[in-house]
C-alpha cells in the first residue's frame, strides 16, 4: 500500500510543476562580415528548435555577409542560453559564457550579433 502511495505522490508532483508555455518568435541577424572562408553559419542552444549537439541553419541568401533565420520556441522560461557556429564546428567566444537571451516579457525578438563579438 505504501508503494501505491509513492508512486500516487510523484505522479502528483510531477505534473503540479508543470509550466506553461509561451511561443517566442525569434528573428536572427549575424553579422559575419570580418570572416572568411565561411561555409555554414548556425546557431545551437539549450531549447528546441535548439540544440547543443547541431546548427539550425543561418543564410546568407543577398550575399552581404549577415546571415539570418528564423525559429520559433515554445518555452516556460524568460530566456535561453545561445551559441553561434562557424563552418559546424568553431564555436564563438571559446573559454567565455554562452550568450543569453532575455525575452523581458515579449513574445516576438530581433536578435542582432556579430560572430565572436560579445
Amino acid at each position: 500500500m505504501k508503494t501505491i502511495h509513492i508512486y500516487c505522490g510523484l505522479f502528483l508532483l510531477c505534473f503540479a510543476c508543470v509550466q506553461p508555455t509561451i511561443e517566442h518568435k525569434i528573428e536572427v541577424e549575424l553579422d559575419m562580415r570580418k570572416l572568411g572562408d565561411i561555409q555554414a553559419v548556425g546557431i545551437r542552444g539549450e531549447y528546441p528548435p535548439l540544440s547543443w549537439n547541431t546548427d539550425l541553419p543561418l543564410t546568407d541568401p543577398d550575399g552581404d555577409g549577415i546571415y539570418t533565420g528564423n525559429f520559433i520556441m515554445d518555452i516556460p522560461y524568460d530566456s535561453f542560453q545561445y551559441k553561434f557556429v562557424l563552418n559546424g564546428s568553431e564555436f564563438e567566444l571559446p573559454g567565455q559564457d554562452n550568450r543569453v537571451l532575455n525575452f523581458e516579457g515579449k513574445t516576438s525578438l530581433k536578435l542582432q550579433a556579430a560572430f565572436d563579438q560579445p
